[in-house]
């Protein structure tokens, strides 16, 4: 049997199905296959074909390379071995800390008599009756 020149347009049932078909086979979802239009199978292929090239888009561009750091580079000071330990012996080495985070014990003071302020202003003086 050989195909039909001119095809009969498609109403009702047949149309639907068509449209699904059509819409199936190009990646359009079965949501959106009624949007399709043609009033035969070939048409009804060609616009889901323009259906899914209006809503596909390029690739997406890859992420612009980050942002220089604000601080810049690491500095001496915060290179070495990287362990959160070696941060922390470092901390108590600088710090003057113990290796259970204590400070050392103060030594006594010398002057154990009456410490004074040397910045204040003697600017009157209590009379004392005897």
């Amino acid at each position: 049997m050989e195909p039909e020149i001119n095809p009969a347009p498609l109403t009702g049932p047949t149309l639907e199905l068509a449209q699904l078909q059509a819409a199936l086979a190009a990646g359009v979802p079965a949501e959106h296959a009624a949007r399709l239009r043609g009033a035969t199978a070939d048409e009804l292929a060609a616009d889901a074909a323009e259906f899914v090239a209006a809503f596909v888009t390029a690739a997406p561009a890859p992420p612009a390379p980050r942002a220089p750091r604000a601080g810049g580079d690491r500095g001496p000071d915060v290179q070495g071995s990287g362990t959160l330990t070696h941060g922390a012996e470092r901390y108590r080495q600088r710090a003057g800390l113990d290796e259970k985070g204590n400070r050392p014990p103060v030594a006594p003071r010398v002057n154990t008599g009456r410490v004074t302020n040397p910045y204040v202003e003697n600017s009157y003086r209590t009379e004392h009756r005897s």
